[in-house]
């Protein structure tokens, strides 16, 4: 008896590529001397455009200063945001929605049974 719960691969079957990385990455301490490095996406000598590597100090650059004693639920930014990335992760579910659909024209409907109703107006 076969499990659904599972895809299962047939010899046959082609797997999809990697995708091309959008980011640089920072390798420090890479490889360790027991394994050696494998580029799967390009080759290393190959020049490549992508994005300027993500940091920790990019996620929360804009973070207002806590203590263990706060107060508040939720605080105001104290910095816009420097990079496209920052603006991102500060975003509420439904701005994320609304904004990343922008092209179309679009309107939110808050409904009583779910938290908004996002219908395309052509």
């Amino acid at each position: 008896m076969e499990d659904s719960s599972f895809s299962q691969i047939k010899e046959a079957d082609v797997l999809p590529q990697f995708s091309v990385p959008s980011h640089d990455v920072i390798m420090r301490y890479w490889p360790p001397p027991e394994f050696e490095r494998n580029t799967v996406a390009f080759d290393e000598d190959q020049q490549r455009e992508v994005e300027e590597a993500l940091v920790i100090q990019d996620a929360i650059f804009d973070l207002p200063p806590i203590t263990n004693f706060e107060t508040q639920d939720g605080m105001p930014y104290q910095n816009p945001p420097k990079i496209e990335f920052q603006g991102y992760i500060g975003l509420t579910y439904k701005q994320l929605l609304c904004q990343t659909l922008d092209d179309d024209v679009i309107i939110c409907i808050p409904l009583c049974s779910v938290d908004w109703y996002i219908a395309w107006v052509f």
